[in-house]
């Protein structure tokens, strides 16, 4: 009996070619005697780690054996993968997730799905139509609504030259608004003046101070308070030393949009300023400083 040098399969002595792996025998003959030198040989070379990168040593009497095929356990190549075709699926990959991660960056850029930018373009919408409606462009509410909406616009959005166009029309609606108000507050004014006198006049009477009021002035904003012991001293007992604090004669005047009120005797007058109110007050601010119509519409 002969091995077969390269599946060590055993055979006749006789045999030319390996029934097993079919290939050609060599023709000197190798007897059993000599299988484990083969086996040591193929035990020796396999014991080391990895698949052999050298031809197995050659045993005599044996053609040198070839390599073995690429492993599929981890650590090694699988079978048909060559170290080009493993660098080509690395940098495939890299490449799929250098694309994901600049479209990451771009999204929050273009701000397409941003409820904010959708603010801005629901603002411009909304101008236009206000801007073209005489009823809306004088509505404190609609010119209101409109601003603050296109005030979330960022100089690095794409609607922002559009906005500072619409906010340079909105302003001309604005101005409207505040000169509307401020008729109506002088209405508000012819209304109040009369009872501001009247509640005036009563409080003196309280203090035992008999005074004429009356009002004068160009625009009706003046009070005149005559007596004829009408002295620095009375002055400063009418007007409580000149106070305007909460519940002072001066501040009941005050609220009734005078400017200024007048003592006299007939011959001498002492005149003291009121504070100017255009619109009347709500705390230390107006109302249209409380809606945000108080200054220009003018973005940054």
């Amino acid at each position: 009996m002969k091995i077969c040098p390269f599946c060590t399969q055993e055979l006749p002595d006789t045999a030319m070619m390996c029934k097993r792996c079919k290939n050609a025998l060599p023709t000197r003959g190798v007897s059993t005697s000599s299988k484990s030198t083969k086996t040591q040989a193929v035990e020796k070379v396999e014991a080391s780690s990895g698949p052999p990168s050298e031809p197995y040593p050659e045993v005599a009497g044996f053609p040198p054996l070839p390599l073995p095929p690429a492993q599929s356990r981890a650590g090694t190549l699988r079978p048909g993968m060559s170290k080009g075709k493993v660098a080509s699926v690395v940098v495939s990959i890299a490449g799929v997730l250098g694309f994901l991660g600049w479209m990451a960056t771009r999204a929050p850029e273009t701000g397409r799905d941003d409820p904010r930018v959708a603010q801005v373009k629901a603002g411009l919408a909304r101008i236009q139509e206000v801007t073209t409606n005489p009823t809306l462009c004088t509505s404190p509410v609609d010119v209101v609504e409109a601003w603050q909406r296109i005030q979330q616009v960022k100089p690095a959005d794409s609607e922002y030259a559009a906005a500072r166009t619409a906010a340079t029309q909105l302003e001309g609606c604005r101005q409207k608004v505040f000169a509307q108000m401020k008729t109506d507050s002088v209405s508000l004014r012819e209304r109040e003046r009369p009872r501001g006198v009247e509640q005036a006049q009563a409080r003196w009477a309280e203090m035992g101070i008999n005074v004429s009021v009356s009002v004068s002035g160009a625009k009706q904003d003046e009070v005149r308070v005559l007596s004829p012991n009408m002295s620095p001293a009375l002055v400063e007992r009418l007007t409580d030393h000149l106070s305007v604090r909460t519940g002072t004669v001066m501040e009941i005047l005050d609220k009734a949009f005078f400017q200024t009120i007048v003592f006299t005797n007939g011959k001498r007058e002492w005149r003291y300023p009121l504070p100017n109110r255009e619109i009347t007050p709500v705390g230390d601010t107006t109302i249209l400083d409380r809606m945000g119509l108080g200054k220009p519409f003018v973005l940054n």
